[in-house]
């Protein structure tokens, strides 16, 4: 039962947004939003899937920006190409 009231909470703060926003489920605004916050989605569903399984890992945050500050780094510092940063922030976040 626990889980069900943030998902209640997620369906009324939507609703209101629909109710007070003109056009907020217009399909360009759907368009833009989905292109504003893909790198939050992916966040968002690593912990949810981390409380769901049962546990609470905080580090999820804080994984992905560190995986976003070595990309930066690898790949407008040391201009590595971008097959190599992949891989070595994938080995890092590992």
């Amino acid at each position: 039962m626990e889980p069900i009231v943030p998902f209640t909470l997620l369906l009324v703060v939507f609703v209101a947004f629909i109710v007070m926003i003109p056009g907020y489920t217009s399909i360009p605004q759907l368009q833009q939003l989905m292109r504003s916050f893909p790198e939050q989605g992916f966040v968002a569903m690593a912990m949810a899937i981390s409380i769901l399984s049962g546990g609470l890992d905080l580090s999820v945050g804080a994984v992905f920006a560190m995986a976003d500050f070595l990309t930066l780094y690898f790949l407008m510092v040391l201009e590595w190409p971008l097959p190599l940063a992949i891989v070595a922030v994938m080995g890092w976040g590992r």
